[in-house]
């Protein structure tokens, strides 16, 4: 069994910036996936929920080499990433209220890791 199935990696940050609409608050977590190397990323400070599955190469530790170049040849995998906004448990009223933020759902996603032969993580929220 390949050992780059039974491991997951998570990355969590509080998370930053002033984005007011749901493209601009998922673009930061996706810009962040895009940097880091996990299963999981995840962020807050928007306290919006949304989730999308990125697709992320990494190479394949099987290899061959090549009998006409002698070159060693490998091949990529491909394996899923989430980029998850986790919302928050700010209730609505005080800064929110006065700068014209909309009310939020006061709870997180379930983010749930699969391992076995064909690892797997999944989002529900």
């Amino acid at each position: 069994m390949n050992f780059l199935h039974l491991l997951f990696y998570t990355y969590h940050t509080h998370g930053f910036g002033s984005a007011r609409t749901a493209g601009a608050q998922l673009i930061k977590v996706e810009r962040q996936a895009e940097q880091i190397h996990a299963s999981v990323i995840t962020m807050s400070h928007d306290h919006t929920m949304m989730a999308m599955a990125l697709d992320y190469l990494i190479p394949d530790p099987r290899t061959h080499i090549d009998k006409l170049t002698g070159f060693e040849v490998g091949k990529v995998t491909s394996f899923k990433k989430l980029a998850v906004k986790t919302g928050a448990f700010l209730k609505y009223g005080g800064y929110g209220r006065k700068l014209g933020y909309k009310p939020r759902p006061l709870r997180t996603p379930k983010i749930t890791l699969i391992g076995g032969v064909k690892a797997d993580v999944t989002v529900t929220i």
